[in-house]
């Protein structure tokens, strides 16, 4: 080894020696040091603290999920993505459960109109019966039918599942 390479070590390993001396020494140095422990410590509360409100909501999660029945050890990946299969499970249950509402509403229309056809086809007040001596059973019958098929309505008995039903069912009523 030559003495100029061992003069080059030397002044590196002094400058390493006095570049450590004075972060250590100088006291704005040893003051960050000082913030610089005490905000570790925040740091890390507010880390521990923010691990266990997730801990505790992948918690509430993994009871409103339903469990599956090939996992023994829920891992965070498995139920968050069990958690979107649920999800987009209810979601068609939703659309599902509108589109009935949707169709029920239809049909409940169609039954008041009904009702409406059929309660101005009868002379019904307060005093009287609904049914007169002379009107019969089977007249009854016939203007049921004939409601169930009218044209100002554009809904015929085909279009309607429970049209013999609520037509004995209102016959029914009215005796």
């Amino acid at each position: 080894m030559s003495l100029e390479t061992l003069l080059e070590a030397a002044k590196v390993v002094e400058q390493r020696e006095n570049a450590g001396k004075y972060t250590i020494g100088n006291r704005k140095d040893r003051k960050f040091a000082k913030r610089s422990q005490t905000y570790r410590a925040t740091h890390n509360q507010l880390e521990k603290n923010r691990r266990a409100h997730l801990r505790d909501c992948l918690v509430s999660l993994r009871d409103l999920v339903p469990n599956s029945p090939d996992t023994s050890k829920v891992t965070t990946l498995s139920l968050l993505q069990s958690a979107k299969q649920y999800i987009k499970v209810l979601e068609n249950h939703d659309r599902e459960s509108q589109s009935i509402k949707r169709t029920l509403c239809l049909e409940q229309q169609h039954l008041r109109k009904k009702l409406a056809a059929l309660m101005n086809g009868f002379d019904i007040s307060s005093d009287s019966s609904i049914l007169s001596p002379e009107t019969s059973i089977s007249s009854i019958e016939e203007e049921l039918i004939d409601v169930e098929n009218d044209d100002e309505t554009g809904y015929g008995s085909a279009d309607d599942r429970n049209s013999t039903s609520s037509s004995s069912s209102s016959l029914n009523s009215v005796l």
